[in-house]
């Protein structure tokens, strides 16, 4: 289980299923989505508003040295003021 989903489910989020002509007919091909790192913040910020009123509409991604995400600071509330706040800060970082 990752964030409360089932292994198929997270298959839909994170792989396509396409039909391919190769030397020996159409076969289905399993192939992962372009942008994985997106999709990881899509998944959590909408299983996060499935539970909160409010969460700010994208994240804070944090990198390490070498420009690789490492996390993404989403903020949940039911606090509307809360999430305005918590956006400001978000979008000027």
């Amino acid at each position: 289980m990752f964030f409360g989903l089932s292994p198929g489910e997270i298959k839909q989020y994170f792989y396509r299923y396409e039909s391919e002509n190769t030397l020996f007919g159409e076969q289905e091909v399993i192939k992962k989505i372009m942008k994985p790192i997106e999709a990881i913040a899509d998944v959590y910020i909408s299983r996060l508003r499935s539970i909160w009123n409010y969460v700010t509409d994208r994240p804070l991604i944090l990198d390490n040295s070498k420009g690789v995400p490492l996390f993404h600071l989403v903020f949940a509330s039911n606090n509307v003021n809360a999430v305005k706040i918590a956006g400001d800060i978000i979008n000027t970082v």
